[in-house]
């Protein structure tokens, strides 16, 4: 009869171990594990190397090692870790594609609040 079978279906399925893994989540074979990709890792919040800065003030070098920059130019951070001077190249103004030491403060991210006029 129908309902006989049915049952028998049932008592098939029951002894029968179904295992039902989600792909997102189900472990990967070695074969399938990826290595990670050749591109760099996400900066870190706060500074990053080569990051643009417009000078807030002029700046007269004092050594030979200091940059030269007015009010507006663009710079570019090359170095932080030195502390309150850092070293730069100048992207714009009276000493681009020059490099040389700057005072911190006297500079503001380009897309920082600081940097509006």
């Amino acid at each position: 009869s129908e309902e006989q079978r049915i049952k028998q279906k049932q008592e098939e399925i029951k002894s029968k171990d179904i295992i039902i893994q989600n792909p997102a989540v189900a472990p990967k074979l070695d074969s399938q594990v990826t290595q990670p990709s050749a591109r760099p890792l996400p900066s870190p919040p706060g500074f990053v190397e080569g990051t643009r800065y417009v000078a807030l003030f002029d700046y007269t070098a004092r050594t030979a090692d200091d940059l030269t920059f007015n009010t507006g130019d663009v710079l570019e951070v090359l170095d932080s870790s030195t502390g309150e001077w850092w070293i730069a190249r100048a992207v714009t103004g009276i000493s681009a594609n020059t490099k040389g030491y700057i005072p911190a403060n006297y500079v503001a991210p380009v897309e920082s609040i600081d940097a509006e006029p």
